[in-house]
């Protein structure tokens, strides 16, 4: 165990118990006179990831989610945190840990709490709304009641977190978050979409959302970037959208989209979200330089 480690474990002493397997393996499990009756968890000692298994009514079922901490967390005990929900996450935590850790570092973007959501094999069914396909049994409208009536709810319990929040999706995940935005604007303050599955039978769904959600809330002030590589089936919807945003969008929309065209379609998630985030949080001024990012 590295002297970090021994200092790192020392700080969550207070409530944890410990059980150490010397081979390198190091498992945490949260203790208290009251224990959470809808989750367990446990930490990833390499990531520093807690892993949380919650019960959930919509539908009812359990689901995984992995949070990873920023550095500071245990050292700054009364610091809140804004929270980027990345979908996918048993894929893409480590890679958004990496480009958020650089961001942050870099003062482009403060110190985030990432919570990633694991996909399991309902994935296909949670992402994709009822009305993009014929198969009825899509269900991202419940998808979405999960995410607003219990996840946000649960994080914003178990961590510091502030009322900032950011949404992230790549390919169908990227239409669940544009699907998210256009049911619930509010609900997250930023939205990111890398490889946006905007193809010829999905994208007048979301174009017509999109258009009728610009309509309703002239003055929406939430911000949403999309990202798309190399990818030619998707191009026309991704253009598009583009055209509706130039014309349609109000004002107070902070929208943003870039083009990678070395990308494949897997490869649009580290610079698209890399882009996204600092898109969104442009606006806000960072403790590094005082001065904002654009």
């Amino acid at each position: 165990m590295t002297i970090f480690e021994k200092i790192w474990l020392r700080a969550l002493a207070p409530s944890l118990s410990i059980t150490v397997i010397f081979m390198g393996m190091l498992t945490l499990q949260a203790c208290s006179a009251e224990p959470p009756v809808r989750t367990a968890a446990t930490v990833d000692s390499e990531r520093y990831a807690i892993q949380h298994t919650v019960k959930s009514q919509h539908p009812n079922r359990d689901r995984i989610l992995s949070v990873q901490l920023p550095g500071s967390y245990y050292e700054q005990p009364d610091t809140r945190y804004p929270v980027l929900y990345i979908l996918d996450g048993n894929q893409n935590l480590e890679l958004t840990r990496i480009i958020v850790n650089s961001l942050a570092d870099n003062g482009q973007i403060p110190e985030l709490i990432i919570v990633g959501l694991h996909a399991g094999n309902t994935r296909g069914k949670d992402y994709l709304p009822d009305l993009v396909d014929t198969n009825s049994n899509r269900g991202a409208k419940q998808f979405l009641e999960y995410v607003e009536k219990e996840l946000l709810p649960f994080v914003d319990d178990q961590y510091r977190t502030t009322p900032y929040r950011v949404l992230s999706g790549h390919s169908w995940g990227a239409l669940f978050t544009t699907y998210a935005m256009t049911e619930k604007p509010n609900l997250f303050d930023g939205y990111l979409a890398q490889s946006p599955n905007f193809n010829r039978k999905r994208r007048p769904y979301f174009l017509t959302r999109m258009e009728t959600m610009f309509a309703q809330h002239p003055d929406l002030e939430s911000a949403y970037f999309m990202a798309l590589g190399d990818e030619r089936k998707l191009e026309n919807g991704f253009d598009l959208m583009i055209a509706l945003f130039e014309n349609k969008a109000p004002e107070t929309f902070r929208w943003g989209a870039s083009r990678l065209e070395d990308a494949k379609h897997m490869q649009t998630r580290q610079p698209g979200t890399r882009d996204g985030l600092v898109h969104i949080f442009c606006d806000q001024v960072t403790a590094t330089s005082g001065e904002k990012n654009c």
